[in-house]
């Protein structure tokens, strides 16, 4: 395959950073998603399970949902949320180490056990840089509307500094400050862009549940059937299962951000392509 449309050390605009991104993933899109499968896929699929068990009963309850809600699925719910957090916090992790193969290793498609090796590394880092940043976004957001979005900016810029860059979460996170300056705006627009087209492609594939969960209450409201088998809602899970791989799009667009503000700030690509044209010479 052709690299250079997806060569890392680059600078871009905010247009060529996306669409960089996706002919990334268009190239890798397979090797991405085995990976995805194997890894992520164990948990998903519990997740799944859960799901459907919760919306089956959900819709199973009638005007007892309340009394059963109370009997044991807010304890399944929160178990849920919890696997649903920690599925995206893998494929993240996936995604980012990815990424970081094509980077230090040049671009190819890497197996599964290629992926694996460098996810399970670090994927304990991942779940606590994520707590932590999560906690940091949380208390911006707790002053006002304002810091929260500047922190949640700066901040996602953690796992590239922490891991490309050999930091701690504290210097990584002193690093993210300084990294951003001048180039926040950009950032802020560019993720803007990349996680409309997350959440479009999110509710595509919730549209199943959505239908279904509509026609389930208007038979509710006339006094029908509102039950549903646990098969059609693992089915209907399984369907909107798929929106999690869509997280890629601004894992990626955030990568090729980073490697676009490090050229025009330090230039590494352009120091490169100055040495080999000595060694050629």
């Amino acid at each position: 395959m052709s690299n250079a449309h997806i060569e890392f050390l680059r600078t871009r605009d905010i247009g060529e950073v996306l669409n960089a991104s996706m002919y990334f993933i268009r190239d890798h899109f397979k090797p991405i998603l085995r990976s995805v499968i194997y890894i992520a896929g164990p948990v998903l699929l519990v997740v799944v399970i859960i799901s459907s068990f919760y919306l089956a009963g959900e819709f199973s309850a009638g005007e007892n949902l309340i009394a059963t809600t109370m009997n044991g699925n807010i304890l399944l719910l929160f178990v849920n949320n919890v696997l649903a957090i920690l599925v995206t916090i893998v494929i993240i992790a996936i995604m980012y180490e990815y990424i970081f193969l094509c980077y230090q290793q040049g671009i190819r498609a890497y197996e599964v056990d290629e992926v694996w090796y460098a996810v399970k590394k670090r994927i304990l880092l991942y779940v606590m840089y994520s707590v932590l940043t999560g906690i940091i976004t949380f208390i911006g957001f707790l002053f006002l509307i304002i810091p929260g979005i500047y922190i949640a900016v700066t901040l996602s810029f953690v796992y590239m500094v922490a891991f490309l860059e050999d930091r701690s979460f504290a210097d990584a996170v002193s690093r993210c400050y300084e990294f951003v300056q001048g180039h926040w705006w950009n950032t802020f627009g560019l993720l803007l862009l990349a996680y409309v087209i997350y959440y479009i492609i999110t509710m595509l594939f919730s549209l199943p549940a959505l239908i279904y969960g509509a026609v389930i209450g208007l038979m509710a409201a006339g006094g029908g059937e509102t039950s549903i088998s646990y098969f059609l809602s693992f089915v209907i899970n399984l369907f909107s299962s798929v929106s999690y791989v869509a997280i890629i799009l601004p894992v990626t667009a955030l990568a090729y951000q980073y490697f676009n503000i490090m050229e025009r700030k330090y230039a590494p690509g352009l120091s490169r392509d100055i040495e080999n044209l000595k060694s050629a010479d």
